[in-house]
């Protein structure tokens, strides 16, 4: 994500970033992906958006407003601390957002109160079965007994009047039912019923997630980052996931080419939006037709939940906070990234100089996850070599646009860093 808002807590003197308080959760989500936003949306007349309904996926002018600032995925939990009408101010843990000015965003996020589930209205013995939450405070990456989705993954709910599908991200995470009966190739998992107020025992087939893992080494988090990463930038039939500004969720597939510009609000400013299908929105059933996606920030992050790396940055300035940069001593490695103001992308391939970005929209092209050689990002630089030479000299870069010609001159140069 590119841009925080204005309230701000700086509780930075110099050195380490810590919470002003303790964590605590009293609530959890219970739809497949629910936006967080940086002011009430609801019964406010004075702003661009007053709803949560198909807020656009990016915005045509940097200086354009643009509400949301992450995603919240099912099963996720948060802290309320404020309640307003129809909306609440929630607190979370799993991902961290730090300005360029090393301040540390603690004001919390505005949701829609219908999207989250109060914990105190389920006996303890539900509460275990809502997964332990991840926590860049107290460095938890990974727990026992949790599958996590690595794909897409949809349920379908059906009665004897009618047939829905709900349809859960990538990087979704369910407390394995370890003493029910299995499936074969299936993982049994606890799923809330949202209108029984109960959970439920579904199963989810091997092939779309994976247990997590609190003792894989190093090495192995790397090698499955690697894979989760090139399969999302890799889609079957021409397909690909979108990008969302402050989206951190991997739902549904598009047409790289689907999308427009339309103008919102009264000052008729434009935006990027990709249009809805009746039929994809009773299908993906994401709560109030929330635009699913994700930016460059949440691809690294998202990947790195999944893999039980210990990386928890939610833009782009936050990452320095989290990893070292490159040393001369160090060797480049699949899986480390680049960043420069406001973006970032992943080494996919040392061997064949590929990288993969979730690469916000031109009104040509692009506003997907994809996998690209470095040549058709950057100009005259065509090797990890080239890119590392770049780095190290602190001179300026040459980003290309779809059509191959400069887009941007990046005077401060590109940043490399170690993902572990």
């Amino acid at each position: 994500m590119k841009h925080l808002p204005l309230i701000l807590c700086a509780i930075l003197a110099t050195g380490s970033i810590t919470l002003s308080k303790e964590f605590v959760p009293n609530a959890f989500c219970i739809v497949p992906v629910a936006d967080l936003v940086s002011y009430p949306l609801l019964q406010n007349s004075s702003h661009t958006f007053k709803s949560y309904e198909n807020l656009p996926c990016l915005f045509f002018s940097k200086k354009t407003e643009m509400p949301r600032l992450g995603q919240l995925l099912f099963n996720e939990k948060v802290q309320i601390i404020e309640e307003r009408s129809s909306e609440v101010r929630v607190l979370i843990n799993q991902r961290s957002y730090i300005s360029p000015q090393n301040i540390l965003l603690t004001h919390g996020f505005w949701m829609d109160r219908s999207t989250i589930f109060l914990l105190e209205d389920l006996s303890m013995h539900d509460k275990n079965k809502i997964p332990q939450h991840l926590s860049y405070s107290q460095k938890i990456a990974a727990t026992e007994n949790t599958i996590v989705l690595i794909e897409p993954w949809t349920l379908l709910k059906e009665t004897l009047f009618s047939k829905r599908h709900i349809t859960y991200s990538a990087g979704t995470r369910f407390t394995h039912a370890i003493h029910h009966k299995t499936i074969k190739d299936h993982y049994p998992v606890y799923i809330f019923n949202v209108s029984k107020k109960r959970f439920e025992v579904q199963h989810i087939p091997h092939s779309s997630c994976i247990l997590e893992n609190p003792t894989r080494d190093d090495h192995e988090k790397r090698k499955l980052f690697i894979a989760l990463i090139r399969y999302w930038a890799n889609r079957p039939n021409h397909k690909a996931f979108g990008y969302v500004l402050g989206g951190s969720s991997l739902v549904e597939e598009v047409e790289p080419s689907n999308f427009a510009l339309q103008t919102r609000g009264p000052k008729k400013e434009l935006f990027f939006v990709r249009p809805h299908h009746k039929e994809k929105e009773q299908s993906f059933n994401t709560h109030y037709l929330t635009q699913t996606g994700i930016d460059c920030s949440n691809l690294v992050s998202r990947a790195a939940q999944i893999a039980g790396i210990p990386y928890y940055a939610g833009n782009t300035s936050t990452i320095k906070h989290f990893l070292k940069p490159l040393t001369r001593n160090d060797r480049i490695e699949n899986g480390d990234i680049v960043v420069w103001k406001g973006h970032v992308i992943i080494i996919s391939s040392v061997s064949k100089n590929l990288i993969v970005e979730a690469r916000g929209y031109e009104p040509s092209a692009y506003g997907i996850v994809q996998e690209i050689p470095l040549s058709e990002r950057f100009k005259d630089i065509y090797t990890m070599k080239d890119l590392i030479e770049k780095y190290f000299s602190r001179k300026e870069v040459l980003l290309l646009s779809k059509t191959g010609n400069v887009k941007e001159v990046l005077k401060g140069g590109i940043y490399i860093y170690k993902l572990l």
